[in-house]
């Protein structure tokens, strides 16, 4: 018989309803086991010959039963020959952090930034944006302060305030207290009417946006996303009050008139093709170089996507949009230029 050694990567989890057993290839694709079964497995954690494992293990009357065990691993990808190639390539793959990485877990922020974990648990009921997005603007907001980029916090799109509340919290805490924090909203829980643009990035079949919209029946009141309340949230974070600055109503119909004259971070969350064009195309050139972008909604909004890809397209200025999460992008505006394309 051939000689296997366990498949690195491999892992057991143990929940409520038993074990499971996994690879970090494809974490989420677990198997239910049995102690036996786990015994067998773990015979194999050095190479060995598996007639000597049925010898050990298996009794005349299941040597059987262990060796079909033994098929299945194999099958499964879970054992494999100890020569095996795949072996030495899943060795450079550490589990530890291959399954956090598709169950969307982040231990090495955790370890990294303990801060950040509790201020983000602090706010977490009033934003919908995700450990990966909130942690890229509080790195951007470190960036910007430790660097000295100048201008103003920007926020298209504010619901309850918690994305607000981090970049609030980091300056506060960098005791850099002279931007003014603008956040732009109508701040009654409403959105101006989704074009054909204005899609789910899903396959066909998905839920269109604009019904998703006109399923939401939240009040102002339940959803906590009214002017008085936001500015609670983000003066809570200690940032002074008076540099807080609430600017009600579409974005359309209040940019540009109400605007900063330069801004270091402008991020973007207004969901929608026609209000995220307005905005980049009146606050992108208002972006300090070296200043942050950032667009959540790309890649999750077709609409908001498309304004992203259409603008700069338009511009003599290459720029990396870097991929955060599932869905958002991130870029530093490295050049004042930018002049349409002819």
């Amino acid at each position: 018989m051939t000689t296997y050694r366990t498949r690195p990567g491999t892992f057991l989890a143990w929940g409520i309803d038993g074990v499971r057993l996994g690879h970090s290839d494809s974490p989420l694709d677990l198997r239910e086991v049995t102690p036996a079964i786990v015994e067998v497995l773990s015979r194999f954690s050095q190479p060995a010959r598996a007639e000597q494992v049925v010898a050990e293990l298996g009794a005349q009357d299941t040597n059987q039963a262990v060796g079909a065990t033994i098929d299945h691993l194999v099958a499964a990808g879970l054992l494999c020959e100890s020569e095996d190639q795949r072996a030495a390539d899943a060795s450079l793959r550490v589990a530890a952090m291959e399954v956090p990485r598709a169950l969307g877990t982040f231990p090495d922020i955790r370890h990294l930034d303990p801060e950040f974990i509790e201020l983000y648990e602090s706010v977490q009921h009033t934003t919908q944006t995700s450990v990966a997005m909130s942690y890229a603007l509080r790195l951007a907001t470190k960036y910007v302060t430790e660097a000295g980029i100048p201008g103003d916090v920007v926020e298209c799109g504010v619901w309850r305030g918690g994305s607000a509340a981090i970049a609030a919290a980091t300056l506060f805490a960098a005791k850099d207290l002279g931007r003014t924090i603008w956040l732009y909203d109508t701040f009654t829980w409403t959105w101006d009417e989704p074009s054909d643009l204005d899609q789910l990035e899903l396959p066909s079949g998905a839920t269109k946006l604009k019904d998703l919209l006109a399923s939401v029946t939240d009040s102002v009141q339940d959803v906590g996303a009214d002017e008085e309340s936001v500015l609670g949230t983000v003066a809570g974070t200690g940032y002074p009050r008076e540099q807080i600055r609430c600017v009600a109503g579409l974005v359309q119909e209040t940019i540009p008139e109400h605007a900063p004259g330069s801004i270091a971070i402008l991020r973007l969350d207004t969901d929608l093709y026609d209000s995220t064009r307005h905005e980049l195309e009146h606050l992108y050139p208002l972006l300090s170089v070296g200043g942050v972008l950032i667009v959540d909604d790309y890649g999750k909004y077709s609409g908001a996507t498309r304004a992203v890809d259409e603008y700069f397209a338009k511009l003599n200025e290459p720029i990396l949009l870097h991929r955060i999460d599932t869905q958002g992008r991130i870029c530093v505006k490295t050049t004042a230029e930018t002049r349409p394309t002819i």
